[in-house]
């Protein structure tokens, strides 16, 4: 998220009011702006409020207010269409040094796809503290609410571990899914990448933009040795666990999920390659029949 450069320039003024306790304070002029100049919010309903920061480098022993105006040339998202504003105005009350700008987002006329920005200007013939920071950009993110229902049923899992020992089907096997009784927001892969082997997967939803997905136990076995690689190793289990270096995600939209994660035996190390790609396509009961019927 791109900070305000003149607040950024602000703060980097900044000068030590004691040498001894390196305490920094800001000595500039008093301004009132928007904390970001570009923001990215998720939509998630028509009756969920969001909000953006407004700042002012001082507080002041009175009520501060500054209204705010759509700048709709610079705005593809239509007011009245997309989004509706709760007050064109922000007040900041005495003491304080922060507001917001309430608005919500009109979730049924938008598509995930939609690529919408709302563009926002800080305006007050009467109030000179307005700074160069009186403008931000505000981008609208159709997100499907999270539901682990969605996650759940037959999914087509495409994995670079089974393209890699398999050498069939491209890569695929149906799976079956089914929430998890012993962990929140976890599903249990059935077979997944073996008969009579289950993994089980863990979706984070917390933040909508950047939603996570993690195996909810490392070290979990996901086969046996000698059916991937012809002869017994170690303890003869292939066991899964994360690879750190790359996010793991979900996306509620087109219900999907993909995970990168380490096969290896314990004590012998990992196979082939430090990590393989796992892919999730959740789907209907139907098009599991016809994949079970037809083949993929």
């Amino acid at each position: 998220m791109k900070r305000n450069i003149l607040l950024a320039a602000l703060l980097s003024a900044a000068v030590f009011a004691s040498c001894e306790q390196e305490r920094q304070t800001y000595i500039g002029p008093s301004l009132i702006m928007f904390s970001d100049t570009l923001t990215t919010v998720p939509v998630q309903s028509s009756d969920e409020v969001l909000s953006i920061d407004v700042a002012a480098t001082y507080a002041a022993d009175y009520d501060r207010t500054v209204g705010v105006e759509v700048v709709q040339k610079e705005s593809n998202a239509v007011e009245g269409r997309h989004f509706t504003v709760e007050s064109y105005s922000v007040t900041i009350p005495a003491g304080q040094q922060a507001a917001t700008f309430d608005f919500r987002g009109i979730y049924d006329n938008m598509d995930l796809d939609d690529s919408l920005v709302v563009s926002l200007r800080l305006v007050s013939p009467e109030n000179d503290e307005i700074g160069e920071g009186s403008a931000t950009k505000v981008r609208l993110q159709k997100v499907v609410p999270f539901s682990l229902d969605n996650f759940t049923r037959y999914a087509v899992m495409t994995s670079d571990f089974l393209r890699t020992f398999l050498g069939s089907l491209n890569g695929q096997r149906l799976v079956f899914t089914e929430p998890d009784d012993t962990e929140p927001n976890t599903v249990r892969v059935m077979d997944a990448f073996s008969d009579g082997y289950d993994i089980r997967l863990t979706f984070d939803a917390s933040d909508p933009l950047e939603p996570a997905l993690s195996l909810a136990e490392e070290g979990m076995p996901a086969g046996d040795v000698r059916e991937f690689a012809g002869a017994p190793y170690g303890d003869n289990l292939i066991r899964l666990a994360s690879y750190p270096s790359y996010e793991s995600v979900f996306d509620t939209g087109d219900r999907t999920a993909e995970f990168y994660a380490t096969f290896y035996v314990e004590n012998v190390g990992y196979l082939v390659n430090p990590y393989f790609l796992t892919s999730i396509q959740w789907i209907s009961d139907a098009e599991a029949e016809d994949i079970l019927k037809n083949g993929f």
